[in-house]
């Protein structure tokens, strides 16, 4: 399941086949593989990527909450806590579907602010891991009900550890830079 995941990862990454692959009813295909194979690794990551590459397109980020999707990223993240590279591709596809408002609002109430810092903290050392979760915790700050959430689950501090650590990393110092800017104007 892993290898059929990893095959529609790098097909989805193509723009001419996003809306091809979701014509094909690909979200119902990556929903069964992911819901089948909870604790794989390989599949919960090409999952997990699979959906970052079709989420790029706005009309795909409704349909793949539709799905139930953003929610198998979540699990995926729950279930794989020590697996880094789940973890950045967790962070990654929270934060494309995370651009459609509605879709900011459901995910965060599902506990994907939570699952972020979560994996912010478990793997400190992993620039791509800090990169990734300071992109969704941006992505999540602009709304003033998900800032108070964000201030609770102390995110401004696992951002500011992440540009300490990785001073150099200008999409971190950005990132993290803006989103605790947008936190703190609550």
């Amino acid at each position: 399941a892993h290898y059929a995941l990893w095959a529609l990862a790098t097909l989805a990454f193509s723009g001419a086949y996003k809306q091809t692959l979701m014509q094909f009813d690909i979200a119902k295909r990556i929903r069964e593989a992911m819901s089948r194979h909870r604790y794989s690794s390989g599949v919960q990551l090409y999952g997990c990527w699979t959906i970052y590459n079709l989420s790029v397109s706005s009309e795909n980020q409704v349909l793949l909450m539709k799905e139930d999707l953003g929610e198998l990223v979540l699990e995926a993240m729950d279930n794989i806590p020590d697996d880094a590279s789940v973890q950045e591709f967790g962070c990654k596809a929270l934060y494309n579907l995370a651009v459609n408002d509605e879709n900011e609002t459901s995910l965060l109430r599902m506990g994907a602010g939570n699952r972020v810092v979560a994996a912010m903290q478990n793997h400190p050392d992993e620039e791509l891991v800090q990169q990734e979760g300071c992109w969704a915790l941006l992505h999540f700050s602009y709304k003033s009900p998900n800032k108070a959430t964000l201030l609770n689950l102390n995110a401004i501090s696992w951002i500011r550890k992440a540009m300490d650590k990785f001073e150099f990393n200008t999409i971190i110092s950005d990132k993290g830079y803006r989103a605790i800017q947008n936190i703190q104007s609550f």
